[in-house]
């Protein structure tokens, strides 16, 4: 199972919080503003020379546990780099070079506003003796006392300290623990004038672990932070399961269930295999009506009859109505009739353009959120209306060959046509009939096809089996900024982690993406039914491929000899890559 951020959410019970000005849905759903990235050229803040320190860290007495863990991680890598531990103070002194964070009465004297910052953007700013970090912070989220990698809380003071971190010392953060972790040593330091304010290109970017990832629940915390994942989701899933419909209301009135294509109704047992909904019962849509209107308006959820309100699927400003992924058509007399001059998908768009419209009207604030799966992903043909946010679904869309309705490019170009708001991408990274030992490198592939579609996208959520942390690191990166190459950070990723090795391990890099994609395509072109492993060793990891592979291993081995914190992470990767291969051949 995959270790999902969404999936491993607590139900909360009660009242969900109205929306603040700062959490308000249009301003989380807004496009962002340019981004300002102003460096000089020359040292103009001194911080480290000749064995002297004159560089201090400054956290206000007030200021909120987000900031301090933001201080904590700050001290912790300059001291990695610089060999000498840097003091954390609680006033700036004017004959230091201050790293001044948060967002504070200094700040606000230099003339920084965090006020129409987006939610997930930092500035980093020098103005005087001292640089100041900072962004929208929860003031009650505490970092450094969770292990969990739930990170749907603000904390832009964190990510402005890890982008200063990247920028200017040069460290990265490729995986989790030390060994994914570069901090170049630094005999000196100084800084450039410095005026960044950085936002992501896209609003919405998150990743569910696969559960075989060998790392502790604190690193991989951390590495949510790393990668810079969204402070709010917007749900995509689990709607109309969240909201227990056979449970509550079959009994009493059974018409609410679908028929099968014989007109008999489902019963209770039945629907929980194979859920079927019939939407031409008017009891069932002014419930799911009636439910969207009490969680937007911070109702209950006893009010409706549930124990809670599933925050997988419902966040305060967003409610979702997306089906099972399962769920079938129902073939009651009424829907036979209504399927006669319509598509049976329109049977759904219908009932969420009316349940919008609805809301609409009673002047009820926030939006629908649905993912187009199953028999829905159809597109619709009637005008939804612009409270109506759409997820696509895509299982490694960039793949040749696709087994939905409509290509994702013609889905795209349909819906940043149809509604207000783009849609986001629900991408599932499948390694399908993979085994284990295959190693499941797609980083260029997956950061190409962000920065790809990424005019007509607001974000994407990635659920992914692979164990490569490479994939979630390159796919972050693509996600924050969509003019980067993933080619050209995978350069750099070499030429930092394996030192001299870089050309050799390139080569492996690059064959084991290529033999991944092809594995892929190979098992993509086949119907879903007919998924089938042959011709693996023969025609994709044949022994000339493998002994390939061996042979730029022994290469970057050679060229590491005398280097052994490259070498470690040369040997770290062909254990990783080449031998369960090696294994898998005997």
């Amino acid at each position: 199972m995959l270790r999902c951020c969404y999936f491993a959410l607590l139900l909360f019970v009660g009242c969900p919080l109205l929306f603040s000005a700062t959490f308000s849905p249009d301003r989380i759903l807004s496009d962002p503003p340019p981004r300002r990235i102003k460096i000089g050229s020359k040292p103009a803040l001194p911080a480290f020379a000749d064995g002297r320190l004159t560089l201090e860290i400054v956290v206000a007495r007030d200021a909120v546990p987000v900031v301090r863990f933001a201080a904590l991680e700050l001290g912790r890598y300059l001291k990695r780099a610089l060999g000498i531990e840097v003091p954390t103070v609680s006033e700036p002194d004017p004959v230091l070079t201050s790293l001044v964070l948060g967002d504070t009465a200094w700040s606000s004297a230099a003339g920084i506003s965090i006020e129409e910052m987006p939610l997930d953007g930092f500035f980093i700013k020098s103005y005087g003796t001292s640089i100041y970090l900072g962004g929208i912070d929860d003031p009650d989220f505490d970092p450094a006392n969770s292990d969990s990698d739930l990170l749907y809380h603000a904390h832009g003071t964190v990510t402005a300290v890890y982008d200063f971190l990247e920028r200017f010392l040069g460290v990265r953060f490729y995986f989790p623990g030390e060994i994914g972790t570069l901090v170049p040593p630094l005999d000196k330091l100084a800084f450039p004038e410095i005026d960044i304010v950085d936002r992501p290109d896209l609003p919405r970017r998150s990743f569910a672990w696969s559960a075989n990832l060998q790392f502790s629940p604190g690193d991989l915390a951390r590495y949510q932070l790393h990668l810079r994942s969204s402070t709010f989701p917007v749900p995509d899933q689990d709607g109309m399961e969240s909201l227990a419909i056979a449970k509550r209301w079959a009994a009493k009135y059974p018409d609410i269930l679908g028929a099968d294509d014989s007109g008999r109704r489902q019963n209770s047992s039945e629907h929980q295999v194979r859920p079927r909904f019939c939407f031409a019962s008017e009891f069932l849509c002014n419930n799911l009506y009636l439910d969207a209107e009490a969680f937007l308006t911070g109702k209950a959820a006893s009010s409706r009859g549930l124990d809670a309100w599933n925050p997988t699927a419902f966040q305060p400003g967003f409610f979702n109505l997306s089906l099972p992924a399962n769920a079938q058509n129902c073939y009651c007399e009424k829907c036979q009739r209504f399927y006669q001059n319509r598509k049976e998908s329109e049977r759904f768009w219908n009932v969420i353009a009316e349940i919008a419209r609805k809301l609409q009207q009673n002047r009820i604030p926030g939006y629908l959120t649905l993912c187009d799966s199953g028999q829905y992903s159809r597109l619709p043909q009637i005008t939804l209306p612009d409270n109506v946010l759409v997820a696509i679904p895509v299982d490694n869309p960039w793949l040749l060959n696709s087994f939905r309705p409509v290509r994702l490019e013609e889905q795209l170009a349909f819906w940043r046509k149809t509604l207000k708001r783009k849609p986001w991408l629900s991408v599932n990274i499948s390694l399908g009939m993979q085994p284990s030992f295959l190693p499941a490198v797609m980083p260029v592939a997956i950061g190409n096809f962000i920065c790809r579609n990424s005019p007509a996208i607001s974000g994407a959520h990635f659920r992914t089996q692979s164990t490569l942390c490479l994939n979630y690191y390159i796919a972050a990166k693509c996600a924050w900024n969509t003019s980067l190459k993933a080619e050209q950070l995978m350069q750099e990723h070499h030429q930092f982690m394996f030192g001299a090795a870089a050309p050799a391990m390139r080569k492996v890099f690059d064959t084991c993406e290529k033999l991944c994609l092809a594995t892929l395509n190979a098992e993509n072109a086949l119907p879903p039914a007919q998924k089938s492993r042959e011709n693996l060793w023969s025609s994709i990891y044949t022994p000339a491929q493998i002994e390939y592979l061996k042979n730029c291993f022994a290469e970057a081995e050679a060229a590491t000899e005398n280097t052994p914190e490259y070498r470690g992470k040369v040997n770290y990767f062909r254990n990783a890559l080449l031998s369960p291969l090696e294994a898998a051949t005997k």
